[in-house]
């Protein structure tokens, strides 16, 4: 008799934690997972208001580094090409030419490469490419090629110098 009464404390204590889980222990776990959950989400959007604050920032100085390199509004294309009719009015080098801009898209970013061609002494072409990749703002110079050519009807000899710049725009 004991020993039934026993079995049927023990039957009943774990029927009575069955229903304890299934109706409190059950609840209290899910919506623990669902605090961390948002708790996570709120982390996430206060990120979001700093990374915010700080492309603004970072816009700001860039505005700013693009209105000092005279880049207002203009096109790059536009700045460089009065900078070297600039510099050739200074200097005794020529623009010969200023091909059309060549473009590539890859990962989102777009890369614009700039070709133009300068005759005249190597060291004020030297100048003239210096100026550009140090002082200002158009791109980084990623090839330069010297060539000497002879003009017999002329009996003179000048020297070219084709220069490739590139700079990258984010689409």
């Amino acid at each position: 008799m004991l020993k039934n009464k026993n079995h049927i404390y023990l039957l009943g204590l774990l029927l009575a934690i069955i229903c304890s889980y299934y109706f409190s222990f059950s609840k209290t776990i899910e919506t623990k997972r669902q605090l961390t959950s948002l708790r996570s989400e709120v982390l996430g959007f206060e990120n979001l208001a700093n990374l915010s604050y700080n492309l603004k920032n970072k816009e700001h100085f860039l505005d700013s580094v693009l209105v000092k390199n005279n880049l207002k509004n203009t096109s790059v294309q536009n700045s460089l090409l009065d900078f070297l009719n600039e510099e050739s009015s200074k200097t005794s080098v020529k623009i010969v030419a200023f091909e059309k801009p060549h473009s590539n898209v890859n990962d989102g970013v777009n890369l614009i490469s700039y070709q133009f061609t300068l005759t005249g002494s190597y060291e004020k072409i030297e100048q003239i490419i210096y100026k550009i990749e140090q002082e200002t703002g158009y791109g980084n110079v990623s090839h330069v090629s010297f060539e000497k050519k002879r003009d017999y009807r002329k009996r003179k000899t000048f020297l070219y110098a084709n220069v490739i710049i590139e700079n990258y725009d984010s689409q």
